[in-house]
């Protein structure tokens, strides 16, 4: 073949590759449309067609999700393929799609499986932040607030995403109020900082009693404190702030005022003479004698005091202070400045500031002081036949012993007999003496929160629309209130 033969031929392969390769890269585009129009089998053929192109890597990833049709992202997420998944969410039909198993979109998943990198990627890629929850309401920034692993990251990157702080799960429970259970203090105080509408959660005390009435936040009407005879149907409403932790000495009733930022209030148990007593925002507030006690969140939650009036305020410590609680001139509180321990160790100092002292290491959750001894659910996420398991200690931190088989939550103490909401038969209500002997059952309601106020429990009753019932300690009397 002559030189100019030769050179002919080469020109025609190089026009024939550059033909198969445009016409590859042509049939990949189309596949990419036919994944965004939902023609999951033309976009496997077109990606077949278009292996010899420049796009061979994601011409495979189509091929090979694209047999799982509208879950095409989530199976990428199901087989952790953060390339695939990365790709995809920028073509498929709707980032945000839900699918029929868990019924949530890829977002809510991959927070609740604490994958950090995947929730970045689908947030770059403009997933929303605020679409779609799992069965019981959790949203993605519900999932990462409560992640064991402590998500803040994520948590900070749905925040500046547009998450909504202040929404409630199926059972009223918000971010803040998930970080503050399952001890992630540093979601707590992001989240805290980062809306100016300190977050609608109240405290395990929820219920306060005077008398014959038990005043408490009604959530049914955004927080406001209302007043209920106790042994009659009377209700009355107290004030139009939304309000949490409430506490009661003499004719007052204090609280903190969310509409404030959680800053101080009081008014009267009839609801005359409101006014503001403190300028800080607060956390946890707590009256014992003549003082009021809270979490400073001006000043990253250290311990303060001021008297009942709002003047004489004082710094009790320096550590960053959760779950106050005042019991005989002491201040029993959870140290997040120490994690030596297996968790966020539990320290107590006197109301003064003085004598401040570790009790114990374990990572505990709600905590009652009865004298001396402590009674508290312990967190232990590495061992899951001891994790939220009733324990108790002494004071002093010795006589550290386990009395309570159960996974429990929500404690509270009545004479000696310690109630909690049990998580394997129900959610119903259960008591154990304070020895860890008797165990019995109080109600056969699915429960949600309860507080004792005398001689009465006070509970959301799950079976019954979350309305709100009455049964005595003993397990009598049981009805609806009104």
């Amino acid at each position: 073949m002559s030189k100019t033969g030769i050179l002919t031929l080469m020109v025609l392969m190089v026009l024939l590759f550059s033909f198969g390769c445009s016409s590859a890269e042509g049939a990949f585009h189309k596949a990419e449309e036919a994944v965004t129009a939902q023609n999951y089998d033309q976009a496997a053929r077109y990606a077949r067609r278009a292996l010899l192109s420049s796009y061979r890597q994601e011409a495979n990833m189509i091929i090979e999700y694209s047999k799982y049709g509208d879950n095409m992202l989530h199976a990428a997420f199901w087989e952790e393929d953060l390339e695939a998944l990365k790709y995809l969410a920028g073509i498929i039909y709707d980032i945000n799609a839900t699918e029929d198993r868990f019924n949530s979109p890829v977002l809510v998943l991959a927070a609740a499986w604490g994958h950090y990198e995947v929730v970045k990627v689908l947030l770059e890629a403009g997933a929303d932040p605020n679409y779609g929850a799992d069965k019981d309401g959790y949203t993605a920034l519900m999932w990462a607030a409560k992640n064991f692993e402590e998500q803040l990251e994520m948590v900070r990157v749905l925040l500046e995403a547009g998450a909504e702080v202040n929404v409630k799960s199926k059972h009223g429970e918000t971010a803040l109020k998930i970080a503050e259970q399952y001890l992630n203090p540093n979601i707590a105080a992001l989240l805290k900082k980062h809306s100016a509408d300190i977050e609608n959660v109240t405290s395990y005390k929820k219920a306060v009693g005077e008398g014959d009435w038990v005043y408490y936040p009604n959530w049914e009407d955004d927080y406001k404190v209302y007043g209920l005879k106790s042994y009659g149907s009377s209700t009355t409403k107290i004030n139009d702030d939304r309000s949490r932790h409430l506490n009661i000495a003499g004719d007052w009733i204090y609280y903190e005022n969310i509409d404030d930022e959680g800053r101080i209030y009081r008014i009267k148990t009839d609801g005359s003479g409101r006014e503001k007593i403190s300028g800080y925002r607060s956390w946890g507030l707590s009256v014992s004698g003549d003082w009021i006690f809270f979490e400073n969140i001006d000043d990253g939650d250290k311990i303060y005091r001021i008297n009942l009036d709002g003047t004489g305020y004082q710094k009790i410590n320096d550590d960053r202070s959760w779950h106050i609680i005042i019991e005989d001139g002491w201040i029993y509180y959870k140290n997040f400045d120490d994690s030596s321990g297996p968790g966020y160790s539990f320290y107590r100092i006197k109301t003064d500031g003085s004598g401040r002292e570790k009790i114990i290491d374990d990572s505990a959750g709600q905590i009652i002081v009865d004298g001396d001894w402590i009674y508290y659910i312990v967190f232990d996420f590495d061992d899951i036949d001891n994790h939220q398991r009733i324990y108790k200690v002494k004071t002093d931190g010795s006589d550290l012993k386990r009395i309570g088989q159960d996974w429990s939550s929500h404690i509270s103490l009545s004479e000696d007999k310690i109630y909690y909401v049990i998580g394997s038969e129900g959610e119903n209500i259960y008591r154990i003496a304070t020895d860890g002997s008797l165990r019995e059952a109080v109600n056969e309601d699915r429960t949600g929160y309860f507080d004792i106020v005398g001689e009465w429990i006070y509970y959301l009753n799950r079976d019954d629309g979350y309305r709100i019932y009455k049964i005595r300690t003993d397990g009598t009397g049981h009805e609806a209130v009104d």
